[in-house]
């Protein structure tokens, strides 16, 4: 598991029993483009490689049949391979982990190395519930249910029922027990009891982990929905602050043990390794990017196209603000866990939507606006700099999938991006209900794109 991942949303995609599609491979074309000069003196950018298309089937009925797909690009070499396909059962999330891809769909794992190979028999390290225990790696741990397991693989945390509580408003809801499961001993410590629960909600996120995997954020369901923080190994653990609703939900720096979480409409930074805390002078909901150096917001806004919109840049150790410019990151960043801002040896690069005079995604460096895609929904940036753009192409309909159906769904491209004016098209006919998931390995190297993708009700 890792950093934003571990925001829980309700799917439109319920996965069912765990199969494998059958794999394929390919290879597309990566031609760089011209760039046209605005009147603004901003290069737009339109993308003329030509990948051949996915082969989408389509039904005896007329409808486009959208099978759940991950595909694999290899930057370096141009290539595309598709790892998973499925017409019935989607996957729900993809990344890297150290030197492999996990897979996961049907409750189950896929391992892939970064060419592409599957790693027979590696199914990843996920949790299996039996009944009255958990089972991990091969060993169970009785009296434990699956949950969220930390990136170093020595604790899971997870919740259980335990009780009920009648609310001011008459409704009777259970009441939530927070757990620690320590791996290596198979010790289980309860770390928070008497969590009001909602009685039936959505769009909550669960529990998340700090890359570090010393501490874990979590919040209560129900009543005045409590923030907590819990140090794994001593199982201290405090209030943070209120909100249990996805766009609440605190956020973990990559590196070191930073976190930020919202108090009122601020967001407050926190320095776990040396105690310094402080509110940042930006609205919340607030990031880090990749190297945890900075913060920006807004991290999302019900309207990126609002008049006025702009994002904030600060340096996270001083608070200082160091940019402003105009547009939002996209509202899916809550559920992509895209990398609008990112600190980059050559300076910093942002990826924002409903910039002025760009109908697209409006790429700038080091404050100053530099390319324009056009019809970019998202904007994902890569360790090295390079920006991976989800652009709309259309739309097709009626279409279904695993568990969906929908009269229309979009269509997007895939670009790469420069800030030097270059532009490949590495994916075309990806279609997906939301903007595809895309990831970059920390390499920079390959991007991972899952689709369909849908989050909400």
């Amino acid at each position: 598991m890792n950093k934003l991942h571990h925001t829980f949303v309700a799917l439109v995609v319920m996965l069912a029993a765990f199969w494998l599609g059958a794999c394929s491979s390919k290879t597309s074309e990566t031609t760089p483009t011209a760039e046209t000069a605005t009147s603004t003196g901003v290069a737009t950018v339109a993308a003329t490689a030509t990948p051949a298309p996915t082969p989408l089937p389509t039904s005896t009925g007329g409808r486009t049949e959208v099978p759940s797909t991950v595909q694999l690009i290899d930057v370096r070499a141009g290539t595309l391979k598709t790892l998973y396909q499925s017409s019935s059962v989607a996957a729900s999330d993809a990344e890297f982990e150290g030197d492999r891809i996990t897979i996961r769909a049907g409750g189950g794992a896929l391992d892939f190395r970064l060419d592409g190979m599957a790693r027979p028999g590696q199914m990843g390290f996920d949790c299996r519930e039996l009944t009255g225990a958990a089972e991990i790696a091969g060993r169970t741990y009785a009296g434990a249910r699956c949950g969220a397991i930390s990136p170093d693989r020595a604790w899971m945390t997870y919740g259980i029922l335990a009780g009920e509580v009648t609310l001011p408003s008459g409704y009777v809801v259970p009441l939530g027990e927070q757990w620690l499961l320590e791996l290596g001993t198979g010790t289980t410590r309860l770390v928070h009891s008497g969590l009001v629960h909602c009685g039936g909600c959505d769009a909550r996120y669960g529990p998340i982990l700090s890359p570090s995997s010393r501490y874990v954020a979590y919040a209560e369901t129900g009543g005045s929905q409590r923030r907590f923080l819990t140090e794994a190994a001593s199982g201290a653990t405090r209030v943070i602050g209120n909100g249990s609703q996805t766009p609440d939900a605190p956020v973990w720096s990559l590196r070191g043990d930073r976190l930020l979480y919202r108090s009122g409409q601020q967001p407050v930074f926190e320095d776990l390794a040396n105690g310094a805390s402080r509110e940042l002078d930006m609205v919340w909901p607030a990031a880090f990017d990749r190297s945890g150096s900075l913060v920006y917001a807004p991290a999302w806004a019900p309207s990126p196209k609002s008049t006025g919109l702009s994002t904030t840049i600060a340096d996270s150790a001083t608070g200082r603000v160091v940019a402003m410019m105009d547009g939002a990151p996209s509202p899916w960043r809550l559920y992509t866990g895209s990398s609008a801002v990112a600190a980059t040896p050559s300076g910093v690069i942002a990826a924002l939507q409903g910039a002025p005079n760009c109908n697209g995604t409006a790429i700038y460096f080091d404050g100053a606006l530099r390319q324009c895609v056009t019809d970019g929904v998202e904007g994902q940036i890569g360790p090295d700099g390079l920006v991976a753009v989800a652009r709309k192409t259309g739309a097709v309909g009626p279409a279904f999938g695993p568990h969906f159906q929908t009269i229309s769904i979009d269509q997007f491209d895939i670009d790469l991006v420069t800030v030097g004016g270059t532009v490949q098209t590495v994916a075309r006919g990806v279609l997906s209900l939301q903007t595809p998931l895309m990831v970059w390995d920390p390499a920079g190297t390959h991007l991972l794109v899952l689709w369909p993708r849908s989050a909400g009700l």
